[in-house]
């Protein structure tokens, strides 16, 4: 099953592809603030008027369809990025195995006690940069009595609670898709009601600080501090090192990223008003219009894409990343 967080979370924790292009609310005199400077709502041939003529029953209303459009180009945008650097060789293995931390043993019985126990996974220092992530997929927690209580993330400043229902005597799957966003993230149980079973760490620091992989390593939390002990208080991590193309994207907003998004969703609108089965002034009239607006839209959008390729290799250059490998660049056409 999926967890879902009980209480509202303190971080966002969406993609900062969400904020790169905006589109506000101007019925409502909402104004956002883009990572970019771009919204959607400053391009010439959009107005809420225009939006709400092409929006069908999808859709509903013409803001939820151009947010919807941001959303579809941010996407494509990013899908492209992933192709360029793909074929100049720029990414490294995209494969992400998945390594456990704990191995349990029911034999093994730990007691009720009134603390928050569990692990502290530690991004691994051989990681270079900031776009390799650590990522939960799933936790196991398995507990030798039914009982009802939390799990618990402290993750960078921040906390997330996750109500948990667990069924004694076996082990309680979880899917939880998690990125950790500081440097360490600790997973705990409120242990006062429940007996757990023992959960051997096998992803430690081992002699010299080294690590058995280059992604994490764990360390047991005992309810006041991480200590040297190998118990996992009955949390296993099921975890993966993954490269976050969305946070290059993102670093880009400024230079080239936040431009390529605007006009793609307004060439993806276009495309919805050419296309709808609606029948009204704006999409009866200037159909010719709107369909040069079109290709002049989209060469502005090449052009802008193969000045990004022109200068990719110096933004590269600069990157000492182990998702990018920075080895020259070469021409290929952007389709």
């Amino acid at each position: 099953m999926r967890l879902k967080a009980s209480v509202e979370e303190k971080e966002c924790l969406g993609s900062c592809l969400d904020d790169i292009v905006t589109v506000s609310d101007l019925c409502n005199g909402e104004r956002e603030c883009s990572l970019s400077g771009f919204d959607l709502m400053d391009a010439p041939e959009i107005s809420i008027t225009n939006l709400s003529a092409i929006a069908n029953e999808t859709y509903m209303t013409g803001l939820r369809l151009a947010r919807a459009k941001v959303k579809q180009a941010a996407l494509q945008v990013k899908n492209d990025m992933i192709a360029i650097l793909n074929t100049n060789n720029i990414t490294t293995d995209l494969s992400a195995p998945s390594f456990r931390t704990s191995t349990f043993n029911p034999n093994v019985s730990i007691a009720p006690a009134a603390l928050e126990r569990g692990i502290t996974i530690f991004r691994s220092a051989r990681i270079r940069g900031k776009l390799k992530k650590v990522f939960i997929k799933d936790i196991e927690i398995y507990p030798l009595v039914s009982a009802e209580t939390h799990l618990l993330i402290y993750d960078n400043g921040y906390q997330t609670s996750y109500p948990v229902s667990l069924v004694g005597g076996k082990v309680n799957s979880f899917q939880l898709n998690y990125i950790v966003r500081g440097k360490y993230a600790r997973f705990v149980i409120d242990d006062t009601n429940v007996t757990m079973a023992s959960a051997t760490l096998m992803c430690t620091s081992g002699c010299n600080g080294t690590e058995p992989n280059y992604c994490a390593y764990t360390e047991s939390y005992n309810g006041s501090k991480e200590v040297g002990s190998k118990e996992g208080y009955g949390i296993n991590l099921i975890f993966s090192c993954e490269c976050d193309y969305d946070q290059f994207l993102c670093d880009l907003a400024k230079t080239y990223v936040g431009e390529l998004i605007w006009l793609k969703s307004r060439i993806l609108l276009l495309d919805e008003r050419l296309h709808t089965s609606r029948m009204n002034n704006w999409v009866v009239y200037n159909r010719e219009e709107s369909a040069q607006m079109r290709i002049d839209l989209d060469t502005e959008y090449r052009e802008k894409w193969n000045g990004l390729v022109r200068g990719m290799y110096s933004i590269l250059k600069n990157y000492r990343d182990s998702c990018l490998e920075c080895r020259g660049i070469r021409w290929v056409v952007n389709g």
